[in-house]
């Protein structure tokens, strides 16, 4: 597994390490892992890999993961989410203890750990999911203290247990076409060309994956998130108007007061 930089001026070193890293899945015929990703750094590896290999995926530890590891498999080999060495660790506290997610964050960086061994924090009003790289699971399993705040951490093998505080809000609207920039302007209320350019920038994230097309046509029942504005699902597409837009209605979500 290998880091990722931080720096935008590191960006070379990066795609040198994953050329690296698809070079020794196909010499020892094993997956190989990057850490954990920010959306710029997956739209990166995906703008590399769709060039010049293939057989790779991106995984967070859950289906609306933001943050995501880059799996590169063998040629011969079919991808798998299972293999990612990602382990969720639940954090649970008394329901009257608010604890966010920069307290989270905080007490497991405290540990000594780096940023990019950490993924999606989802606070939940019990406590907290943690997608973490295996090798730092126990250090993070090991935390019973968060500020003043007395938790017990536990491993948790199904991601559909994941809960957030995350609520839908139902909106319809008319749109001209489907495209990923066209809903992205609806959804968060910017320009088509600023849309674009979140896009281009990796800041949008389509079902898991980020890309950087903009006229990428989205299908019902497909969630997208844009960082900074919050997750969108386009649940369903409601026909066509007297002047040949189409009306959707979307779910719009965001966090529970």
């Amino acid at each position: 597994m290998i880091a990722v930089p931080g720096a935008a001026g590191e960006e070379k070193l990066f795609l040198a390490r994953l050329s690296d890293l698809s070079k020794q899945a196909e010499r020892d015929g094993k997956p190989r892992f990057t850490r954990f990703l920010d959306s710029a750094q997956a739209a990166l590896c995906i703008r590399s890999f769709e060039r010049s290999y293939e057989n790779f995926m991106l995984c967070g530890g859950y289906e609306d993961a933001e943050r995501l590891m880059c799996g590169i498999f063998p040629e011969y080999a079919e991808p798998d989410r299972e293999a990612f060495p990602i382990k969720i660790v639940h954090f649970s506290s008394r329901m009257a203890d608010k604890l966010s997610h920069r307290d989270y964050l905080g007490a497991i960086l405290s540990q000594g750990l780096e940023r990019d061994v950490v993924g999606d924090i989802a606070v939940c009003r019990d406590g907290a999911y943690v997608m973490v790289c295996e090798a730092a699971a126990e250090t993070v399993l090991s935390i019973e203290k968060i500020g003043r705040v007395g938790v017990k951490a536990e491993l948790v093998t199904d991601s559909s247990e994941i809960r957030s505080d995350e609520v839908p809000e139902e909106k319809v609207t008319t749109v001209s076409s489907l495209r990923l920039d066209v809903l992205t302007s609806a959804c968060a209320g910017i320009s088509r060309s600023k849309s674009a350019e979140l896009i281009h920038r990796g800041l949008v994230n389509v079902s898991g994956v980020y890309s950087a097309d903009v006229s990428y046509e989205l299908k019902e029942g497909m969630k997208f998130s844009v960082r900074g504005f919050g997750k969108f699902q386009l649940q369903s597409i409601e026909g066509e108007t007297k002047k040949n837009k189409i009306r959707i209605k979307l779910l719009m979500y965001r966090k529970a007061k």
